[in-house]
Order: C-alpha cells, then sequence, then structure tokens
C-alpha cells in the first residue's frame, strides 16, 4: 500500500482503532511514510479533515491503516481525466 501513496497528496484514510471496534475514517494530507526499521513504519498525515486546526499533524504505525483511497481508486482509473487534473480536485474534496 505504501508504495501508491505519493508525499502531498489527499487521501481518505480507513483506520482501525486498537481501542474500540471501530474503523476512523478521514480525509488528511500524506506528509510522508517514514520507516524505522525494516519492518517498522509510520505514516505523517496534517489538514485533517476531523481536527479542528489544519495545522494539526498527526502520525500512526502504518499498520493500522485497513485501507487508503483517493479519487483515482474510486472511479476504479475508468475516467478520461488526467490523473493530474484528478489529484488536484480530490485536493478540493
Amino acid at each position: 500500500m505504501e508504495n501508491t501513496l505519493i508525499n502531498g497528496n489527499r487521501y481518505t484514510f480507513y483506520k482501525k482503532n486498537l481501542d474500540i471496534a471501530k474503523i476512523s475514517i478521514f480525509r488528511a494530507n500524506l506528509i510522508k511514510v517514514y520507516t524505522y526499521n525494516t519492518n517498522e513504519k509510520s505514516i505523517y498525515l496534517n489538514c485533517i479533515d476531523t481536527e479542528k486546526s489544519k495545522n494539526t499533524k498527526f502520525m500512526f504505525p502504518l499498520y493500522l491503516l485497513i485501507k487508503v483511497t483517493n479519487l483515482e481508486s474510486i472511479l476504479n482509473n475508468k475516467s478520461n481525466m488526467p490523473r493530474d487534473i484528478l489529484r488536484i480536485i480530490d485536493s478540493y474534496l
């Protein structure tokens, strides 16, 4: 999954919560995927739509992600629009 993520792009993240049996769904900008060891990776985000301040940054282990989508994946790559245009549209949603 982390191979398809592009730094600076906006995505919808589906994250499992360890303390409760619920999935958090939120939109955020990907800053970077950090690799600490060969098996340990974390994802660093900002501009999270569920936070009051757009300056809030958030980091959590990558293994907590269930799914990540963007406009291209939602449209199943069946749009005639170029990917660059889809990314610009997705940044405003």
